[in-house]
């Protein structure tokens, strides 16, 4: 009886902590992309940002914007527009590193934490993402996506102005044609 009782205590207690890890899971992550979501994000963009200012490394940011999605959902409906953004997920997670953080930011929009990443190397990997982008064949029409970089320390040492210059990079990058990546326009001397 005694054993009974504490197998059945066991197995409760091990529910509980599955049921807490998968809650813990979903509070952090994009239902659809089953991406990083934009809170997860900022809190881990404010502390990277910390470790790169102790650590004294560089990391970069960038933001990506699908090209023309309104008019993808509009022509094609919301379910092709969320295959869209399921395959982003996809390409995603086979060209980021490990150690890198890819979140939803918001509707068509991406965020990518990239630490111990040089400007140079940030490039290299926006470019891959780009490129990977435009050679992935979705329903209905091509897909493209413009993507800013910003890079810490070059950039700025704060977090807000690091997504604020990552930001104008992908307006820059929209603004130019779209389907480019685009570099933070002005680098400070610290």
């Amino acid at each position: 009886m005694i054993l009974e009782l504490f197998t059945i205590q066991v197995s409760l207690t091990l529910e509980n902590a599955m049921l807490n890890k998968k809650f813990q899971n979903l509070s952090i992550t994009d239902a659809l992309t089953n991406l990083y979501n934009h809170r997860y994000f900022a809190e881990k963009m404010q502390k990277e940002i910390s470790l790169c200012c102790y650590m004294k490394k560089e990391m970069c940011l960038i933001m990506l914007d699908v090209d023309f999605f309104k008019s993808y959902n509009d022509n094609f409906g919301h379910p092709a527009g969320d295959m869209v953004l399921k395959t982003m997920s996809k390409i995603f997670s086979q060209v980021v590193r490990p150690k890198d953080i890819a979140a939803r930011y918001g509707g068509e929009e991406f965020a990518f934490i990239l630490p111990e990443t040089t400007l140079r190397d940030g490039i290299e990997l926006a470019e891959k993402i780009r490129q990977s982008i435009e050679n992935t064949v979705f329903p209905h029409r091509p897909v493209t996506a413009s993507l800013g970089i910003a890079n810490y320390p070059a950039h700025t040492t704060n977090a807000k102005e690091l997504l604020e210059l990552a930001d104008k990079a992908l307006y820059h990058a929209k603004s130019a044609g779209r389907n480019r990546v685009s570099v933070a326009p002005s680098v400070q001397n610290n």
